[in-house]
């Protein structure tokens, strides 16, 4: 039994998170997203929609939901359930595959092929922009 080495693509990989390094509230946003959609209540979503505006925080549901839409001639990628998680999501941008990831920690992004440097700024751009308006707290990105 032997493996051999088939195809190696480039790749370019950074994690946004917050700057104070702290848990981010993505599930509780995405609990007031999802309410905000539904016609039946749900105490845990008023429970997080009262605990963020006590923090001075609205929770922008249009912006949650086009958090994988960056400025960018793109196209979303239909999750393949047997093999992804309900955790990532994918775009493809000039054929190439762009995945996020999202942890209570971090959002991991990756892109599965060369992009030119300004796409891979203005990627990165919206997804700071993004997670801080938000949150309502600076975020940070780290490449790796």
């Amino acid at each position: 039994m032997s493996w051999e080495f088939i195809e190696t693509k480039p790749f370019q990989r950074w994690i946004l998170l917050r700057e104070d390094e702290s848990y981010n509230d993505l599930w509780g946003i995405e609990q007031v997203a999802r309410a905000n959609r539904s016609s039946r209540k749900s105490t845990i979503a008023e429970r997080y929609r009262t605990e963020f505006e006590e923090r001075g925080l609205i929770v922008d549901v249009e912006l949650f939901e086009g958090r994988f839409s960056p400025p960018i001639p793109h196209r979303k990628i239909e999750p393949d359930t047997a093999s992804e998680d309900h955790k990532t999501h994918r775009i493809l941008i000039d054929d190439v595959v762009v995945r996020f990831t999202e942890d209570r920690h971090e959002i991991v992004v990756t892109v599965e092929g060369e992009l030119p440097m300004k796409t891979l700024e203005a990627l990165e751009q919206h997804g700071l922009r993004t997670y801080s308006t938000l949150e309502g707290v600076p975020y940070k990105s780290v490449r790796l």
